[in-house]
Order: structure tokens, then C-alpha cells, then sequence
């Protein structure tokens, strides 16, 4: 959750299928060297659908959770980082020094042009998983242990249940850590 994810499409259009809880379409998407599948949500595959996302491209998918109320939602948000046709203008996935144009697009398909320099910054959370992480230069030196103690809380939550506050478990391994 909210842990944007570099994928590049090995194929431009997905399988589909449907069964007992609705349709799917699966994607497979090599993410830091290694090829996966993905059962992309129906927002995720029309966003790919009308920019002409196609096989090679690259995109960082970020899976978003909006609580509205006592109520949690799920939302994606699509950035297209590479493509292999000239229709839309992006990065190419690398940095050279000067920011280039991202076309970041929202669940409702409107699109925004940010500046970014390729792969975020190409930090991983060191699940192994490739998942880029967003960080500014300048950070503490306790950060990256904060991060790894967040990672495994979330990573406990998921393997224990949803009834574990993250936020606690979190802190609590953080605490362990850097204090002898």
C-alpha cells in the first residue's frame, strides 16, 4: 500500500477471463529483473488503455488507501515513465541530470504533467520485491532504519491480520532497533 511500484508491460494486451467474483486481465510485468503476474484492477487497465500504454513501456503503479468515513477505499494512481511510441511525452527511465516530463495520471484519467527524473529515485524498500521509495536527499541517517521497521510492520500486519495497528508495531521495532 501506498509503495509505488516500477513495472515494465511484456505484453500489450493482457489476458482476460471472468469467474465467480467478476472479470480480471493479467499482465505479465518484469519488476526489478523479474518477470511477474499481474491481475491488474479494471481503473488500472483502462488508465493503460487510453494513453496506448503498450508492450516495453514502462509505468509506476501506486496502490492508494483513502479511508471516506469509518469506510477504506482503494485507488490507484498510474505514472507512465517509458513509452516505446511518440504520442506521449515521459522519461525515459533514466536520470541525466535534468528533470524530465512524468505524465502522472489519477483514477479519474485527467492527466498532470510533473517533474521527475526517471525511476523516482531508484531506492528500494528491501523487501526484494524492486517496489520503488520515495526519499529527498538530506534525510536523517535514522530514516532507512524507520523504513525497513515500517516495511516489516506492514509485512506483519498482512501475515498476522488487519486488526494490527502498523503505526505501533512500527515504532515499537524502530525503538528496538536504535536503542541498545
Amino acid at each position: 500500500m501506498n509503495i509505488p511500484t516500477t513495472v515494465k508491460l511484456l505484453q500489450t494486451n493482457p489476458a482476460t477471463g471472468e469467474n465467480s467474483y467478476g472479470k480480471w486481465w493479467l499482465y505479465n510485468v518484469e519488476c526489478g529483473g523479474t518477470e511477474y503476474s499481474y491481475f491488474a484492477p479494471e481503473k488500472v487497465v483502462n488508465i493503460l488503455n487510453e494513453n496506448n500504454v503498450v508492450q516495453d513501456d514502462e509505468v509506476v503503479i501506486t496502490k492508494k488507501l483513502i479511508k471516506s468515513g469509518k469506510k477504506n477505499i482503494t485507488d490507484y494512481e498510474v505514472h507512465i515513465l517509458e513509452t516505446t511510441h511518440a504520442e506521449i511525452p515521459a522519461t525515459n527511465g533514466r536520470s541525466n541530470g535534468h528533470s524530465n516530463n512524468v505524465i502522472d495520471l489519477q483514477q479519474n484519467g485527467h492527466l498532470t504533467e510533473s517533474a521527475a527524473n526517471g525511476k523516482v529515485n531508484g531506492h528500494t524498500n528491501g523487501n526484494g520485491n524492486g517496489q520503488v521509495v520515495n526519499s529527498a536527499p538530506g534525510l536523517s541517517k535514522d530514516y532507512p532504519v524507520m523504513l525497513q521497521c515500517m516495511t516489516e510492520a506492514m509485512l506483519l500486519r498482512d501475515e498476522l491480520g488487519h486488526d494490527v495497528d502498523v503505526n505501533k508495531l512500527g515504532i515499537t521495532l524502530f525503538l528496538r532497533k536504535v536503542k541498545p
